[in-house]
């Protein structure tokens, strides 16, 4: 898609007073560091790309970043931000994704990141305007960029101008997105027609000289609409220009399809085929190829006509000539009065002098029916795309393919393939539009399969695992396994980690490994069953030793390679689910820069949720609350629905502990209502355990038990036990503190020999169990209790609130037995852990417990940090750690601009003048809380 430049073309630009002045005052603000987004909307031909052509001479002291986007290439993935970025020259050290035709298999939020990274350095010379036209075709990648990336303009000076129809294709609604960026100050401009006054002006500048009368009746009759406009111009000649009285008629139709094939009819015969060879290209074309097609010797004699009617757009300066119709009504009213047989004349011709896409696009329709041999092209090139990730365009072309085929069933499973193709591909959203078509085929194997992921993405596991089972029942006859019963396992697998059926997921995943016809993705699903399988029979240790051995994926996480990414993720969370905290932090950051850097939501937004919760267990709640916050934006941005209900957890639990009570709530509605739409059964445990932690905070054992009901409902299998390490010490904790003291006795049991294989809970299993005592009236054996507790080596992969819970339990203890000195060291412990990551009612519960002694809390340094807002902090302890804006903002995902924003805020509520200062500071912080 390249955006034209110079336009054979004497129609001049009237009117739009109203909107040239909002334009105007938008740009204003974008001067001022607010940055502005206005959305052009109106129907075709009504003058939008007239507006933004007029509007861009005004932006002379802006950088700025032009696209078109075209219907033909809307496939084309990134084709929109491809031209964006190619307005600028990119460093390739800074944004490498912009060095090379970006990458298909890129995701829209890594791409949005550099965006922001980009026009944050573009501003280091002034403001930035982002102009695009007919945005209603715009790929899918590239318009969730631009969705992700606007939002995250905060102080910078960008000025985004969007032209759109209204009811755009396939449900993607610009305005949507737009509204998501407060900061944007987002505005429609809705164009409708020309005054009366354009009209008289634009007759004018075409040399035509009309009584009012007449500029009345034109006006009148087309609505102002531009184009109509023109073409009643075009046509009324100089005996019509004069009206005598109202018996007079217009040259112009109801319709305007028929004006323009009127309008057509009324030229020499070379020009009418030199228009229908536009209309079958349908791109900007050399103009010596329009000649060749449409069979006119001499071209440009017959293009003249075609420029002065205003039904073409030549570019003369520019290499080949190119020429084009001007717009897309003209160009569907001109292709209308082709006649079938000339089409597929002409469809075969531009195949022959094509190149690309448009080369098979022309086949397809020149086609006179059934072409077997082209389907079978067109599905060989469909495969070689799909290998190379082109998702999107290999089952564009697999449609193609099957309006060709030969027979009922050929064109089904080539349907059923695109909708396979685009549902293993990870593009859900693309592969929905397909599902009446799937529904509609005979039934097959392929067919069952198809069928059962779109029941998954509904939630309904069991009409899934049915046809599943059904298709690999019916597909696993033939030796060796068919394609169809690969996909048939791999899908099992993906039903069976779902509902934690260890030995199921066995049999399933051997099946596929063992097979000789599987793919790469059917391979990667398998070898992650079976280290599920191992999860829920064996535990996680071992489950993390197997999957290092079907995986072949080498101990030291920095020797793995972008291919072991998603091993090294659920590696990394079987490590967590062993107490192996450091190593889980350690290859779970390795798998996020993998995923950050090569692309992978589902991997990005596991491996933030994951390590997010990890944090949050070892104290790095700063980090954790980052974390969990990019893991929640990723999911939402690029439409992981399976993501958004484990990464709202992580998102509440450094909330809840910090007393944050609106903010966590909110994570654990959406939590809950994520479960509730998606399922399945099993992951209740994460609203649950987040309900829990909720509860914990706010010191309700009794809402703690309500909050974790569900999880002691579930099967006592798969991730109910595969869990136990996180929800099991707050079961514990709720039961004592309810008063349900014999109830808790199994529990403490549980954690007890739990323990043995889980080396971090050692802590609080004697915590818990000298509260027992303790609650029991046992004050000798509580004591002992804490005493072991105390006395275990302090461990890199502690969890720093089981640490402080028993210290605090035991400072309490000192209190009932009259200590209040011995009992004022362990709360002040407690207290100092707990306010290493700010969980502020934890700290008061321990300055309440201090002040039963008579003693006064340790002195402590004030953390000065906790007047700022979340993103304040974030930004703060970034660069207290040395990092540069740039990294900030790639950390963050918003642009440098907002991070200089924040920056001056953080130094104005700290009264600082430095980043050296505010260096110092986050030091002092970070030895305080240490």
């Amino acid at each position: 898609m390249t955006a034209p430049t110079t336009v054979h073309s004497s129609r001049g630009f009237v009117g739009r007073t109203e909107a040239l002045t909002r334009l105007r005052r938008c740009a204003g603000e974008a001067r001022g560091g607010r940055p502005q987004a206005v959305l052009i909307v109106g129907e075709p031909g009504i003058g939008k790309t007239a507006l933004l052509q007029r509007y861009a001479t005004e932006l002379s002291d802006f950088t700025l970043l032009r696209a078109v986007c075209d219907e033909t290439e809307a496939d084309v993935p990134y084709g929109l931000i491809s031209q964006i970025v190619a307005s600028v020259a990119a460093d390739a050290k800074a944004f490498p994704l912009f060095s090379t035709p970006l990458p298909t298999m890129a995701a829209p939020y890594q791409v949005g990141g550099q965006l922001l990274g980009l026009l944050g350095r573009l501003q280091d010379s002034g403001p930035v305007a982002i102009v695009v036209d007919d945005l209603q075709w715009a790929d899918s990648e590239s318009a969730r960029t631009l969705g992700f990336a606007l939002p995250r303009l905060w102080a910078d000076q960008v000025f985004v101008i969007l032209s759109t129809r209204p009811g755009t294709p396939g449900g993607y609604d610009p305005d949507s997105w737009l509204r998501l960026a407060p900061t944007l100050e987002p505005t429609s401009l809705l164009l409708g027609g020309l005054e009366r006054s354009d009209v008289a002006q634009l007759a004018q500048e075409s040399g035509k000289t009309l009584n009012p009368i007449l500029i009345d009746r034109i006006h009148q009759h087309t609505g102002g609409h531009p184009l109509y406009v023109r073409t009643v111009l075009a046509d009324i000649s100089p005996a019509t220009s004069y009206p005598v009285g109202p018996a007079n008629t217009l040259p112009v139709p109801q319709v305007l399809s028929d004006a323009v094939q009127q309008q057509l009819a009324r030229l020499p015969e070379a020009s009418q085929r030199m228009a229908e060879a536009l209309a079958v290209l349908d791109v900007r074309s050399p103009l010596v190829t329009v000649g060749v097609v449409s069979g006119v010797d001499d071209a440009l004699g017959a293009l003249e006509p075609l420029l002065s009617a205003g039904l073409a757009q030549w570019w003369p300066s520019e290499v080949n000539t190119p020429v084009q119709i001007h717009h897309d009504l003209q160009r569907a009213a001109i292709y209308e009065r082709i006649a079938p047989k000339r089409q597929r004349e002409l469809h075969r011709k531009a195949a022959e002098l094509s190149n690309g896409d448009d080369v098979w696009r022309h086949l397809v329709t020149a086609a006179e029916g059934a072409d077997e041999r082209l389907a079978t092209e067109l599905e060989k090139r469909a495969g070689e795309e799909a290998a190379r990730g082109e998702i999107q365009r290999a089952s564009t072309h697999l449609l193609w393919a099957s309006g060709v085929s030969a027979t009922d069933a050929e064109r089904e499973r080539r349907v059923l393939t695109a909708a396979a193709f685009l549902q293993w591909g990870q593009a859900p959203a693309r592969a929905e539009p397909l599902r009446s078509a799937v529904e509609t085929c005979s039934p097959s194997p392929l067919r069952d399969c198809v069928v059962a992921r779109y029941a998954l993405s509904r939630g309904q596991f069991a009409e899934a695992e049915r046809l599943l089972t059904a298709a690999l029942k019916a597909s696993e006859k033939s030796q060796p396994l068919e394609h169809v019963a690969v996909l048939a396992a791999s899908g099992l697998c993906a039903t069976h980690i779902w509902d934690g059926r260890g030995d199921e997921l066995f049999k399933v995943s051997r099946r596929v490994l063992n097979s000789e016809r599987r793919d790469a993705l059917s391979e990667l699903q398998a070898r992650l069953a079976h280290g599920f399988a191992y999860l829920f029979t064996r535990g996680p240790r071992e489950a993390a030793e197997q999957l290092s051995r079907v995986a072949d994926l080498p101990r030291d996480p920095e020797r793995a390679t972008t291919a072991h990414a998603p091993s090294l993720l659920w590696r990394g969370a079987f490590w967590a689910l062993a107490g192996e905290l450091n190593v889980a932090v350690r290859e779970l950051s390795v798998a996020l820069g993998f995923a950050r850097a090569h692309a992978s939501p589902m991997l990005d937004c596991k491996a933030n949720a994951y390590l997010a919760s990890v944090q949050y267990l070892l104290g790095s709640w700063d980090d954790a609350a980052i974390n969990a916050a990019n893991g929640v934006t990723i999911a939402f941005f690029e439409e992981r629905p399976w993501s958004y209900c484990q990464t709202h957890m992580a998102a509440s639990l450094v909330a809840s502990g910090r007393g944050e009570w609106q903010r966590a709530a909110a994570h654990i509605r959406q939590c809950r209502q994520w479960w509730e739409a998606m399922g399945p059964e099993q992951y209740v445990a994460w609203p649950a355990l987040a309900a829990a932690v909720f509860a914990q905070a706010q010191e309700d054992h009794p809402g703690m038990l309500r909050a974790l009901q569900p999880v002691l409902g579930l099967p006592e299998r798969g991730w109910r036990m595969a869990l136990r390490p996180w929800w099991l010490p707050l079961y514990a904790e709720a039961l004592i503190g309810s008063g349900r003291l014999a109830e808790a006795e199994p529990v403490l049991q549980e954690i007890r020999e739990l323990a043995r294989e889980v080396a971090c809970l050692g802590v609080i299993s004697f915590g818990l169990c000298g509260w027992h005592a303790h609650q029991r009236g046992q004050l000798d054996a509580a004591r002992d209790a804490y005493e072991a507790g105390l006395n275990l080596p302090v461990r890199g992969d502690d969890v720093l609130m089981h640490r402080a819970f028993l210290e605090r339990s035991l400072g309490r203890l000192l209190i009932a037995t009259d200590s209040p000195e011995e009992a004022s060291l362990y709360l002040n412990h407690a207290r100092s852990r707990y306010a290493t990551v700010r969980a502020r009612p934890f700290v008061e519960r321990c300055e309440a417990d201090l002040a039963l002694c008579g003693l006064p809390s340790t002195s402590r340094t004030p953390d000065y940090f906790a007047t700022l807002t979340h993103r304040e902090q974030d930004v703060a302890r970034l660069v207290g750690q040395g990092w540069t804006n740039q990294e900030v903002a790639s950390e963050l995902y918003v642009s440098s601009k907002t991070v200089e924003y924040h920056l001056s805020n953080i130094f104005a509520k700290l009264q600082l003048t430095s980043r050296r200062q505010l260096m110092r500071l986050a030091q002092q912080r970070s030895d305080m809380v240490g």
